[in-house]
């Protein structure tokens, strides 16, 4: 557990954090992009930049409450709590980690949508054009190593090594009998079009291939 400081070399405001590691590039990539909530911090990083940015381990902690206590520390310290002198939005410690209840998230949710509905269409595209260069950026700054751990956990998502099951296993298709006797048949007929063309390949015979000859087409000579 560590207490750290990013501080911005450009004006030298700062921002105060702990995390329950000890590597500090776990809780921030090389260019902020899983920062969430602080918009005062996401507006200094993009105005400056990611690499206007230093980082900084304040502290190694042995127990949760030391951490607490060193951040309200720092973070009085440096006064980054102000918005003239940092980015911190609260004045560090534990933060509420309850979880809602069932009507709060309904009203939260009912509320989400009212407001995607109420936005133009040229808000929603450029919206989702956002959501989809933030993804990409995000996945652009990850290192190989963590595109492979990424990728070995879709593949055993999907492959149902998790839990021990196929992925679609138990799931009913859409439409009854008459949705599955037309998948039955469209696969029937891909996979006759796929032999027949299996069949016309050319293939080269060993007497053919040691004379340097031409191919025969067939499935076998």
């Amino acid at each position: 557990m560590i207490v750290y400081l990013l501080r911005n070399e450009s004006n030298f405001k700062c921002y105060v954090g702990q995390h329950r590691g000890t590597d500090l590039a776990k809780r921030w990539n090389k260019r902020f992009t899983n920062m969430k909530g602080n918009q005062h911090f996401a507006r200094a990083l993009k105005k400056y930049g990611p690499e206007a940015f230093s980082r900084e381990i304040l502290n190694v902690c042995s127990s949760r409450e030391e951490m607490n206590n060193l951040e309200r520390l720092w973070i009085c310290t440096l006064r980054s709590y102000d918005p003239k002198f940092g980015y911190n939005k609260q004045m560090g410690g534990v933060k509420w980690r309850a979880h809602h209840t069932p009507e709060t998230r309904q009203r939260i949710s009912l509320a989400m949508k009212e407001r995607w509905r109420n936005k133009t269409p040229e808000q929603k595209e450029r919206f989702i054009a956002a959501m989809r260069s933030n993804a990409l950026s995000q996945w652009q700054s990850r290192t190989d190593a963590e595109r492979s751990v990424i990728g070995a956990k879709i593949k055993m998502k999907l492959k149902g090594r998790k839990t021990g099951r196929s992925w679609n296993r138990g799931k009913r298709l859409r439409g009854g009998s008459e949705a599955r006797w037309k998948l039955s048949q469209r696969m029937t007929a891909h996979w006759r079009i796929k032999r027949e063309l299996d069949m016309k390949k050319p293939v080269m015979s060993t007497q053919y291939q040691s004379q340097g000859q031409g191919v025969r087409y067939g499935c076998c000579i």
